[in-house]
């Protein structure tokens, strides 16, 4: 088939175009079968014949007088290939390649030529030139070396480079190819051919996979270009220059650095690992300046969490590698894992492994990076559990960052505190609910209070295994502090479960303060939560369970008052709607701040066991008097807290005391004189006077000449003395 030409045709080296999206193009108009090969990171143009012979002809003797060769559609390295049998008329054929391959190749330089050859047989072998590269004026060609070298009658595999450097290029006189020579044939290639006859007599060649790769910057290294940024340790390279060139690295401000030495093929590469931070330009009086800067890439590692387990999913960590780089190449090791190991643990990554030491044997696994900041799992899940350090190293700079790892054989342990937002908000005296969650352990230690708030309390948490792995803590923060020894502050809302407190401060002789106090939860001494106990100031009563007798004295065993009021104890028709009508006895005004034991006698005295309401009542005018009874529940109304009033109630267990038989009276001689009866008048009004000790005190009615303890008293004298006559009579 003879190939299309393409009349008019811009000329690629002064557009600067792109060789692959060039050819790309004309291979799509020309429709000739030739396709940008996908497995070459910069491949220029390739023929795979899947389709056909991709325009390739035969030049020399070979396929009688015609030049296309036999394609074949299968049986290829892979697919289809192209083959061509000799005519034994005494010359030399080869494969031609199409215009694809011609024209403006330069950006090949430092690039590969692959093919894959086969021939019929491998006997009388002949030596000639294996490849030709022609232009108008040049001519450079190519030796395999000894006929060891040439194909074999199955499929031979080469990657040529197209560099002055490799050996086996020359002129077509023998003589050595400079790069500057090489460079220009291939600025504008009018031929390549590869050879296909090997044996001095009738034989049959084939050829596959024909590749022209594009050259570019060595592995490893960067373009060099003027006004560039690049990072302290990658390698820049640029072939601006000429063979023979002084070139000199300066700084920015124009001083010496070094001399840089240029290649045969007018090629410099800069190393800058040993370089300093900073601003250089790259001079020389023949060829271009380049001014460049040069700046350290940052890395950091973060492993969230840093603990793991392994099995399920707390067998996995998350870690996020931050840069001021984008796009770049990492190699993770591990001193203890290879890079079978490292795949495997980091399998979502789409990981290569590598060698890193040279010995040919991959221990590191090199992960793309494409923005500042990228993340990485890693599961543990089949590794032997241990302590890991992961050691991130940039393949093309100096940066470098390690983080370490805890792989636990057995899930570990954990408990966390089940509190909104971490705070837990009680008023003095009343009963805090701390709940814990467990998981994957039974049992934890709670750290509450500091040494500096004067109550420090350290905590056994046991779960009790029923079923829920809750466990909720009572701190009743009326009592806490004030047994000395261990802390009865505390219980748990489940029997099942078990808090056993010891507190290392002191004895406390009143309430708790107003105050934090902070929460540490451990397992097996690792913390795992934290939170805060908040006591705040409000009204509050507390009323215990208790005997009376009669005589109908209660206790309170504390109320705060905040602004200063009164006590009432209400009957439980309180429960009902009776607000005033269910007050049984009140205390006398009672100063702002914390009472406890307030002894109140009722006025209306209960007449059975029963429940009573303690209510903390406000003064709300000042006067120092209960008005709420007079007033019908409209002044003095109660303390309220988050909407209502504040209460609490005990059981009063009324005791009477059971009487006795009295003795039969004996005969008594009449006494001379009888005292005189007295009546009881009506008592006076009882008023009970607050104490703030914790001594059980009450001043109740206090007795005078004239009322009712005065006359009992004289009464009983009077009796005595007549008693003291009788016995006197004769």
């Amino acid at each position: 088939m003879i190939p299309t030409r393409f009349p008019g045709r811009p000329t690629v080296a002064s557009l600067r175009i792109s060789s692959i999206a060039l050819l790309l193009v004309l291979a799509l108009v020309a429709n000739i079968g030739v396709v940008a090969d996908s497995t070459a990171a910069e491949s220029s143009v390739s023929s795979p014949f899947d389709d056909g012979d991709d325009g390739w002809v035969i030049a020399g003797d070979a396929q009688g007088e015609g030049t296309e060769p036999d394609y074949l559609n299968d049986g290829g390295n892979p697919g289809g290939h192209i083959c061509a049998d000799d005519n034994a008329a005494g010359n030399t054929w080869y494969f031609s390649a199409p215009d694809t391959f011609l024209g403006d190749q330069s950006d090949t330089y430092g690039g590969d030529l692959h093919l894959d050859l086969k021939q019929s047989s491998t006997n009388s072998q002949f030596s000639n030139d294996d490849i030709v590269l022609r232009n108008a004026s040049q001519t450079i060609v190519y030796d395999f070396g000894s006929a060891s070298a040439h194909p074999g009658t199955n499929w031979t595999t080469y990657d040529i480079p197209i560099s002055a450097d490799e050996a086996g290029w020359t002129t077509d006189s023998g003589e050595p190819v400079g790069g500057t020579e090489f460079t220009t044939l291939l600025s504008n290639l009018t031929a390549l051919k590869i050879r296909g006859e090997y044996v001095s007599g009738s034989d049959r060649g084939c050829l596959d996979s024909v590749r022209l790769e594009s050259g570019g910057p060595p592995e490893g290294t960067i373009e060099l270009a003027d006004g560039g940024r690049y990072f302290q340790g990658q390698q820049l390279w640029t072939d601006r220059y000429e063979t023979g060139d002084n070139v000199v690295l300066r700084t920015g401000a124009g001083e010496f650095v070094a001399e840089i030495p240029v290649g045969n093929d007018g090629t410099v590469t800069l190393q800058t690992s040993e370089r300093q931070i900073g601003t250089y330009r790259l001079t020389s009086s023949e060829g271009p300046s380049f001014e460049f800067d040069l700046v350290e890439q940052t890395l950091t590692a973060n492993a969230e969490p840093t603990t793991v387990e392994q099995t399920g999913e707390a067998a996995a960590t998350e870690l996020t590698l931050t840069s001021n780089r984008v796009g770049y190449e990492t190699v993770i090791t591990a001193p203890s894992l290879d890079a079978d190991e490292l795949d495997q643990l980091f399998a979502e990554s789409d990981g290569t492994p590598t060698d890193t030491t040279g010995d040919g044997m991959p221990d590191g696994l090199a992960v793309s990076m494409g923005s500042t900041e990228e993340s990485l799992v890693a599961d543990f899940s089949e590794v032997a559990a241990g302590d890991y350090t992961l050691q991130f190293d940039v393949t093309d700079t100096t940066a470098s960052v390690s983080v370490d790892v805890i792989v636990e054989s057995e899930p570990a342990g954990s408990a966390s505190f089940d509190i909104a937002a971490n705070v837990i908000q009680t008023r003095r005296g009343d009963v805090a609910r701390i709940p814990i969650t467990f998981t994957n352990a039974t049992t934890g230690t709670v750290v509450l209070g500091t040494q500096d708030l004067n109550y420090r309390v350290r905590l056994t948490v046991t779960e009790g295994n029923d079923s829920d792995s809750v466990v909720t803590v009572m701190w009743d923060t009326k009592h806490a502090g004030r047994q000395s020894g261990s802390d009865a502050a505390f219980r748990t809302v489940s029997d099942a479960d078990g808090v056993a407190a010891t507190r290392t401060t002191g004895t406390l002789s009143q309430l708790l303060a107003a105050e934090s106090y902070p929460l540490s939860l451990s397992i097996d001494g690792r913390e795992t939560d934290v939170a805060t106990v908040s006591l705040v100031d409000g009204a509050w009563i507390d009323v215990d369970d208790q005997l009376t007798g009669t005589d109908q004295l209660l206790t309170i065993d504390i109320v705060i008052l905040p602004d200063g009021g009164f006590v009432a104890v209400h009957d439980p028709s309180l429960l009902t709607g009776q607000n005033v009508s269910s007050i049984r006895g009140s205390s006398t005004y009672l100063a702002p701040g914390v009472h406890e034991n307030v002894r109140i006698r009722l006025d209306r005295p209960l007449g059975s066991t029963t429940t009573v309401h303690g209510v903390a009542y406000t003064d709300e005018n000042g006067n120092q008097v209960f008005d709420y009874v007079a007033s019908d529940g409209s002044r003095d109304t109660p303390y309220l807290f988050q909407g209502t009033p504040v209460r609490d109630d005990g059981t009063v267990q009324v005791v009477t005391p059971t009487p006795t038989d009295s003795p039969t009276p004996t005969d008594s001689p009449t006494p001379t004189a009888s005292p005189t009866e007295t009546r009881e008048p009506t008592p006076t009004t009882r008023s009970v006077v607050l104490t703030t000790t914790t001594e059980q005190t009450e001043v109740g009615t206090t007795d005078t000449p004239g009322q009712p303890g005065f006359r009992i008293i004289s009464a009983l004298v009077a009796l005595m003395l007549l008693i003291g006559l009788w016995y006197r009579l004769p």
